[in-house]
């Protein structure tokens, strides 16, 4: 590679070495105008010069190479201007939009504060229990380690994905039990339970305390079919079914990371 590498860099020098000697005055070895025609290295066929303007058949030919080889982008000419603002109005202007729609890992200290504010507590508990999960998880979540000069990750890894879901499945039964209690989610001064009287179903009044915003008919209808997809008691769980905590789970996730 290296011996390439410094082939690659004389033919440089010397393409270089020749370009200057064009410009101090020699004479042109060859002043006939370049083929209208180009060899694709790349695997297509042949194909014309489209900035030939010799020869107006080929300024049609708009391709660079065949057409295995090559990414066709989008003719500005064709874009319907109202599609593009009706993208614009939903979506932001593409500077707004860039920032607004990103996926950033949520910090480590924010997701105590997160866990503190839905009824668990990140300090304490076994090592199966979510504020457990938390305090051992700090590596596989990103979190910073000064001691060692190393800053906090912004992407969310595939160790942290798995280990932020362990944490809300841990975590489920204290969040619905501590639901009724929280303040932010009450409905005009009336407690807010996760699911109805039967648990059989969610509330949309309890996702939107879950997710902090208004709760959707889709969000709903699958909050609904995780419930009912398992009855089985969990052990431990304040009577939760597995479905009820995959729903809240579920939820959490959807609200708090990009997965």
């Amino acid at each position: 590679m290296t011996r390439n590498f410094n082939k690659l860099l004389s033919t440089v020098a010397m393409a270089g070495m020749l370009g200057g000697a064009g410009c101090l005055g020699g004479t042109p070895v060859n002043t006939t105008p370049p083929p209208s025609t180009t060899t694709n290295t790349g695997g297509g066929s042949a194909q014309t010069n489209p900035t030939d303007t010799t020869n107006p058949a080929n300024a049609t030919n708009t391709s660079s190479g065949g057409t295995t080889n090559t990414f066709s982008h989008e003719d500005d000419s064709t874009v319907d201007p109202f599609q593009v603002l009706a993208r614009i109005q939903e979506e932001g202007p593409p500077e707004v939009a860039t920032r607004m729609h990103s996926c950033a890992k949520m910090k480590y200290v924010t997701l105590g504060r997160l866990l503190s504010g839905v009824g668990i507590d990140p300090t304490t508990g076994s090592t199966t229990s979510a504020g457990g999960l938390y305090k051992s998880g700090a590596g596989a979540l990103g979190k910073a380690d000064y001691a060692n000069r190393l800053a906090e990750s912004v992407g969310l890894s595939t160790a942290g994905a798995v280990r932020l879901y362990d944490i809300f499945v841990a975590g489920a039964p204290a969040i619905v039990a501590a639901m009724p209690m929280q303040a932010r989610c009450m409905v005009a001064g009336a407690p807010t339970n996760m699911f109805t009287t039967d648990g059989s179903v969610c509330t949309p009044e309890g996702i939107t305390c879950v997710t902090g915003a208004p709760a959707t008919q889709q969000q709903k209808d699958l909050c609904d079919s995780a419930v009912q997809s398992n009855t089985t008691d969990m052990v431990g769980t304040s009577a939760l079914t597995v479905g009820q905590v995959v729903a809240v789970a579920s939820l959490m996730a959807a609200a708090h990371s990009c997965e």
